[in-house]
């Protein structure tokens, strides 16, 4: 049947089945303002219990199926609690009144002529009774829940008789904290547990309480275990004069930690000034800078931050607002950060920047905050650490990564390039033979075109040597001035950009591969104009310099170098991007091949130097390039215009590929000398030796370096060096993976002649090498 829903969760249960006894009983309850809920049967009410407790149930004795008493059994077999009931019946006997008293009944109520009128009175009582039941057991709740508390308390509370003094009650904090059972304290009184304390003294000391001049007595003492150790406490005493037997109330603390930290408080506080002081010293010992502010104004700096800021005296730099110190882009950024550290008191996390020193150039810092009491005040500590040296190490890392990345592209791009070289050196001898032979200006037109392409052809294996371990320069000392302005002037031409270029004209010469150097410095140049597709403006800087210990990015050696700045105003390279420009392969343009970056820093790497990228997308970017130099300047030879120089004598060659022993053949023939030509080690030492033993002694004997299968130019040129000391030997080779090519002269070589080589080319080496041994 339909029920009326309680109002605040609060009402009453009405179990009866007599429709017309429910409505008039709940008419009756209304002034008690509670609801009313309604069951007709023991079953409809069980199903109301389950879910709800009302604050009173009338239960009528006779219900359909089971009577009162069945229904209290029912509910309580089911685990439902059974709420507090009046028992109403028909029946006035008294075995009804007593079997429902028995159930748990607050009371019955006989159905008589009056029972309506004292329903309500008896419904009353029945609820303040309930209240008063309630009240009682949340009394007793209370109280189990005190003694509970005070006997597991970790503190120690006492109860001692107010006239013998000796204890009447101990808790468990006592008993652990002292050592003694709650029987042995029993006999004991308060002065055999407090050192320093006797009858009369502790009696002393708790008079006034006795003569209700305080109600609470606090003060300190001291607890001697039963072991003998001791402990400090703080006595907490009141005097409760119940009657007829007034007692103490003892509550103890155990300040051993508290002591131990007033302690260590009271030493600080002793020592403040003391260990401001210490503290200043070991920040001014530091290695490190440390600022401290208040709000956004300097109060102290050490003498490292001072060391950084280049700023010799503190007064210098004290009061000033902090972020006046700091690169004007990156003040927003640390005054959000200063205002995290001030307003929330959490450290900020270490972030890097660049700081400008005194000298110009820019270190690398990394710098945090957090929050500090100094002078007594709430501060922020900024401490910031050079981090130039990890850096360095960050990027050494990253050079050998790169170099682990370009050595593995060695092998096969040193046997491309030598067997390129070896190719293109029959080209280029047969053409630039053909060119001196040539009988009107539009063969030489021709040949010096076909020429041309050879040279671009042998520019693509400078670049394939660059990568490989044969990559390594073939040095010798030119004026580097005049490479740059004719690679500047080339790799500008026809540019939409706005070029201009500052190279000082004593600038010092380099020992180096002068083809190699060009084609790196190409590369930047190219890769500056193509970042500015729609024009800016490209700048050149080479100038010498003296690095001192720690410059040149502290990856370089002190000494004279060349400084080169190659600069665009394009779009910049993202930052995420940036440590990776120099990887093989990596690349972020359409149309590339992700090798000339690469180069350049292998080239640049060979040749003893370091190269280093600063960018900013939108903006442009920047190569500073260290090259080693001599300290000398030489000024760029006048190109000689004469014809070339021919010659007389006998030559020996050294050569397996028959392209190149053939046209090494016909130069040889074409410049005047006569000439033999060996494909084996061996047999060049047999031919040598022979004839020399004939009388008839070559002028001059040139070695391939790699004979693959047979003897090489390298042991070969050993060997004929013992045989004949006054030899003149000149080594040749496409590949200069071996150390001989770049340093001919400590393997006993006389000259060197690099494949592709040109008519002329073997004609000045020719003439250089005979003219010197005569």
């Amino acid at each position: 049947m339909q029920q009326e829903k309680p109002q605040n969760g609060r009402f009453i249960l009405i179990v009866d089945d007599d429709h017309g006894t429910r409505e008039l009983e709940a008419q009756c309850l209304e002034p008690l303002n509670l609801s009313v809920r309604k069951a007709a049967s023991a079953e409809e009410a069980v199903g109301i219990l389950k879910t709800a407790a009302p604050e009173l149930m009338l239960l009528d004795y006779s219900l359909p199926g089971a009577n009162a008493v069945e229904l209290v059994e029912q509910l309580k077999a089911g685990g439902i609690a059974v709420p507090p009931f009046l028992m109403v019946t028909g029946r006035g006997d008294e075995a009804v009144a007593v079997e429902a008293m028995k159930s748990g009944a607050l009371d019955y109520i006989v159905k008589n002529a009056d029972f309506l009128e004292t329903l309500l009175p008896q419904a009353k009582k029945a609820l303040e009774r309930v209240a008063l039941l309630n009240k009682l057991k949340d009394s007793e709740r209370q109280t189990s829940l005190l003694s509970q508390a005070i006997k597991n308390s970790f503190d120690e509370v006492y109860l001692f008789d107010a006239v013998t003094f000796k204890f009447i009650f101990a808790n468990l904090g006592a008993s652990n904290n002292l050592g003694y059972s709650q029987e042995e304290l029993a006999g004991l009184t308060p002065w055999d547990i407090k050192e320093g304390f006797t009858e009369e003294s502790f009696r002393l000391r708790v008079a006034p309480l006795l003569r209700e001049e305080v109600n609470l007595l606090l003060f300190e003492a001291v607890h001697t275990r039963k072991d003998g150790t001791t402990y400090p406490v703080q006595v907490r005493l009141q005097f409760i004069s119940t009657k007829p037997d007034p007692v103490f109330l003892a509550v103890i603390n155990d300040t051993t930690e508290q002591r131990e930290a007033e302690n260590r408080a009271c030493l600080n506080q002793e020592k403040a000034v003391e260990s401001e002081k210490r503290f200043q010293a070991l920040l001014d010992a530091s290695p490190d800078g440390f600022m401290v502010r208040r709000g956004h104004k300097l109060i102290y700096i050490n003498a490292s931050g001072l060391k950084m800021l280049g700023v010799k005296e503190e007064g210098a730099l004290l009061g000033r607002d902090v972020l006046t110190l700091l690169p004007e882009e990156l003040r927003p950024e640390f005054r959000r950060r200063m205002e995290k550290t001030d307003s929330l008191g959490v450290s900020t996390p270490p972030t890097e920047i660049r700081l400008p020193r005194p000298d110009g150039r820019l270190a690398d810092v990394e710098i945090s905050g957090s929050p500090i009491v100094f002078g007594g005040e709430k501060c922020g500590m900024i401490f910031f650490r050079d981090i130039s040296e990890r850096k360095k190490a960050e990027r050494l890392m990253q050079e050998m990564a790169n170099m682990q990345r370009v050595e593995s592209l060695g092998a096969l791009a040193g046997g491309i390039a030598h067997d390129f070289n070896n190719m293109l050196t029959g080209i280029t001898a047969n053409l630039s033979l053909l060119r001196e032979k040539a009988g009107n200006a539009e063969n030489e037109e021709i040949i010096r075109d076909t020429l041309e392409a050879a040279r671009s052809a042998q520019t693509l294996t400078s670049q394939l040597l660059a990568f490989s371990k044969g990559g390594k320069p073939v040095k010798k000392e030119f004026c580097f001035e005049r490479a740059l302005r004719d690679i500047f002037s080339l790799a500008t031409r026809g540019s939409k950009t706005a070029n201009s270029a500052a190279v000082n004209e004593n600038l010092w010469s380099l020992e180096g591969d002068e083809n190699q150097l060009k084609q790196a410095l190409n590369n930047l140049l190219v890769n500056a104009i193509q970042a500015m597709p729609d024009g800016g403006k490209l700048r050149l800087e080479a100038d010498n310099a003296e690095l001192q210990p720690g410059a040149g990015a502290g990856l370089l050696p002190p000494g004279k170098y060349l400084r080169l700045l190659v600069s665009d105003t394009g779009i910049g390279i993202p930052k995420e991007y940036l440590d990776r420009i120099f990887e093989p392969y990596f690349t972020t343009k359409t149309k590339g091949h992700g090798l000339g970056l690469s180069m350049t820093w292998s080239v640049i790497k060979n040749h003893g130097g370091h190269i280093e990228a600063r960018s900013e997308p939108g903006k442009g970017s920047t190569f500073d390039i260290f090259l080693p130099a001599t300290g000398r300047c030489l000024k760029a030879e006048a190109r000689s215009a004469g014809r070339i120089q021919k010659g007389t004598g006998r030559i020996l060659v050294l050569e397996d590929e028959e392209l190149v022993s053939k046209a090494a053949g016909r130069m040889l023939a074409e410049l005047g000398y006569t000439f033999e030509l060996t494909s084996d080690g061996r047999e060049t030492l047999r031919r040598y030796s022979e004839e020399k033993a004939a009388g008839r002694p070559f002028s001059a004997v040139i070695l391939d370096l790699t004979i693959p299968g047979g003897m090489g130019g390298k042991e070969t040129g050993l060997k004929l060096r013992r045989l004949d000391p006054a030899a003149r030997i000149v080594v040749s080779s496409g590949y200069s993976d071996e150390p001989v090519m770049s340093d001919y002269r400590s393997f006993g070589f006389d000259a060197v002649l690099p494949k592709p080589y040109k008519y002329e080319d073997l004609a000045a080496t020719l003439t250089a090498l005979l003219a010197a041994k005569k």
